[in-house]
C-alpha cells in the first residue's frame, strides 16, 4: 500500500487485503508479498490472511526476506505458508548475504521453495557471470531500478543552476529499466542455460 518498510498498521493492511482481492478477481496470476513484525519476524498471520483471500494464486516472498531477523526461520515459515518463490537477494554488495549464507539458504530451500536473486542498480552486467557461477541460482528478477541516472533538471529551488553537483544532490536520481539493458542481461543468461 506504500513505499518504505514492511511493517503495516491496520489501515495499511486493510488496503493491502482489498487491493489483493481486487487484483485476484481481475485475474492476476500471482503476488509479491512481505509483511513483517516490528522485531523483524515474518508476520505469518497476516501473510496467511492475504493468501487465504487469493486462493490458487502463486506467491513470492519479496525483498522483505532480507529484512528478517532470522532468515532460516523465515524461510521455513514461507515454505509452510505455501510460498512458491523467495527473493534471497545476493551476496554483498548486491544483498545481505556473505560467506556460506547463500549456499546454506539454497540447501535449506532445495525442492521446497524457489530462490530468486533480485538484481538492481548496484549490479553491473559484467558482474552477472560471476554471480551466476558463485550462487548457482537460476531464477533472477530485474528490478525497475536496474539502472539509475541523474535528473536532467536545470532548476531546483534555492540551488545555483550552474552548480551541477549541487543540483544532482538536490534532485536525486531516476530509476529506470530500458530494453537494451534487459536484452544484455538476457544474452548473458542465455550463455548459462
Amino acid at each position: 500500500p506504500r513505499a518504505g518498510d514492511f511493517l503495516y498498521n491496520q489501515s495499511e493492511f486493510s488496503i493491502l487485503l482489498r487491493d489483493a482481492e481486487l487484483l485476484s478477481a481481475a485475474g492476476a496470476d500471482g503476488f509479491m508479498l512481505g509483511i513483517l513484525k516490528e522485531d523483524g519476524a515474518l508476520d505469518v498471520d497476516r501473510m496467511k490472511e492475504v493468501i487465504r483471500r487469493c486462493p490458487g494464486k502463486t506467491f513470492t516472498l519479496h525483498r522483505a526476506f532480507e529484512a528478517l531477523s532470522d532468515p532460516v526461520r523465515g524461510l521455513e515459515e514461507a515454505v509452510d505458508l505455501g510460498i512458491s518463490y523467495v527473493f534471497i537477494g545476493g551476496p554483498s554488495p548486491y544483498g545481505r548475504w556473505n560467506g556460506d549464507a547463500i549456499p546454506n539458504l539454497l540447501c535449506q530451500a532445495a525442492g521446497r521453495i524457489t530462490p530468486v536473486i533480485a538484481i538492481g542498480p548496484r549490479c553491473r552486467n559484467e558482474d552477472l557471470p560471476g554471480l551466476l557461477e558463485s550462487t548457482g541460482v537460476t531464477d533472477y528478477h530485474i528490478i525497475n531500478g536496474f539502472r539509475k541516472r541523474f535528473s536532467d533538471m536545470k532548476f531546483a529551488w534555492g540551488k545555483d543552476p550552474d552548480d551541477t553537483e549541487s543540483l544532482q544532490r538536490a534532485l536525486g536520481s531516476i530509476e529506470y529499466l530500458e530494453e537494451a539493458a534487459a536484452r544484455e542481461v538476457r544474452d548473458i543468461f542465455d550463455r548459462y542455460e
